[in-house]
């Protein structure tokens, strides 16, 4: 290990990307500074895989215990089938571009389609709700792209492709608005398209050939080319010379990496750092919790999870949030009813966001998980000394608004 230039120390958390050719790749660079701003005690490694060996190469990682990996060509349809359980969107797309540990489980994500929207949208300020648009090739990333532009709103998603079937295949992600055509027909498709998307390996590293004509396009039309080595395909510029607007796939890469690293790290820090918060605000004297706080919490843990939602997460897990506040305001309610002293009505407040986020980390096991929250709860209060000799729960020195948070605090940690 001593000469492995991957090895990490005892407490070091690592992750990577796996492709061929990698060399290229900034992946490392954009996570390793992500986990330096949030404090995190991760690296980020890139691994040259060959194409056929990403089977094997997981199961060395797995060995390894590796805690997240993103994928990229020409491994995504590999890593689709390798992974032991899909989202919803890489399920859909048959292409997988980030996998994250569950236990001994890989899940795989797919954050490629909202990445290239978020990048065209920063790059050129379009919206493809109601344009055209031409994409070239029909591989993981083509198909994320055409899946998200039809799901967006466009009012054509052209795909050409040398194989005809692949083309159809990915056209059909992108709803009614899909066509497919073979790639020698796409000049034509170019003609009518608003933006034209080059999701083909031509153009990378030393390749200097071009996906299509450049004398195809004309001013007016916008070119994306997902390839980010070279910053400038020969493709890129010869578009530029003729003063058509061209953009690389630098964005892409920022967006879809700003996408995967979400919901493997920052929901679970929000969680812990929100309920810190909380507690640190609590007056533990009067076991008062600042009603606007709860309030604000609340809903920055409801959109969190939306954002979650968007970059891959199950949709069924905000059905299992809804639930899990509704159960625990109504558990809490009976109690406050049966005996206001026990329970206050600031208390009753804190039940919703603390029952949505139960409901979000414990999905199906959402009894187990309230039963496991409030039976610490409750020995947090008693180590606390909050039960009093008539077995209610009092209001010194440690209530049980603020024990219910540390609770939840330890839960959390425990879950992370």
């Amino acid at each position: 290990m001593a000469d492995d230039p991957h090895a990490t120390g005892d407490a070091t958390r690592l992750a990577g990307v796996v492709g061929s050719p990698i060399a290229h790749s900034l992946s490392p660079i954009l996570h390793n500074a992500a986990f330096a701003e949030l404090g995190l005690d991760w690296t980020f490694a890139a691994f040259e895989v060959a194409e056929g060996e990403l089977g094997r190469a997981l199961a060395g990682l797995r060995e390894r215990g590796i805690s997240g990996l993103s994928v990229t060509m020409p491994h995504k349809d590999a890593a689709a089938r390798l992974a032991d359980e899909l989202t919803d969107a890489a399920a859909r797309l048959g292409a997988v571009n980030c996998l994250v540990p569950d236990g001994d489980r890989l899940i795989g994500h797919n954050t490629d389609g909202g990445g290239f929207l978020d990048g065209l949208a920063h790059d050129a300020g379009i919206d493809v709700a109601g344009r055209r648009l031409l994409v070239l090739g029909a591989g993981g990333a083509a198909r994320a792209v055409a899946e998200a532009c039809g799901t967006a709103g466009a009012a054509e998603v052209v795909v050409a492709n040398r194989t005809v079937e692949r083309a159809s295949t990915a056209a059909a992600l992108a709803g009614p608005v899909g066509r497919a055509v073979p790639l020698a027909d796409a000049g034509a498709a170019a003609e009518s398209a608003d933006v034209v998307v080059n999701a083909t390996s031509i153009g990378m590293g030393s390749d200097d050939g071009v996906p299509i004509a450049p004398d195809l396009l004309r001013i007016g039309q916008v070119a994306v080319d997902l390839i980010y080595h070279p910053p400038e395909t020969s493709w890129l510029a010869t578009l530029r010379a003729r003063g058509i607007e061209a953009h690389g796939g630098l964005s892409m890469l920022l967006f879809q990496a700003a996408r995967a690293f979400t919901p493997v790290q920052v929901a679970a820090l929000a969680w812990l750092a929100g309920w810190a918060a909380a507690l640190s605000s609590a007056d533990l004297r009067t076991g008062r919790l600042p009603a606007p706080q709860v309030r604000a919490f609340g809903l920055g843990l409801v959109a969190l999870h939306l954002l979650a939602v968007a970059g891959g997460e199950p949709l069924a897990l905000l059905a299992w949030a809804a639930a899990g506040a509704a159960l625990m305001a109504a558990l809490f309610l009976v109690v406050h009813l049966s005996s206001p002293r026990s329970l206050g009505g600031g208390d009753v407040r804190l039940a919703v966001p603390l029952g949505w986020q139960v409901g979000w980390s414990t999905g199906d096991g959402l009894v187990g998980g309230l039963v496991l929250l409030l039976v610490a709860a409750a020995l947090v209060t008693v180590v606390g000394g909050t039960v009093t000799r008539r077995g209610r729960l009092g209001s010194t020195p440690l209530p049980f608004g603020p024990g219910l948070l540390l609770a939840a605090l330890l839960v959390g940690v425990v879950e992370a």
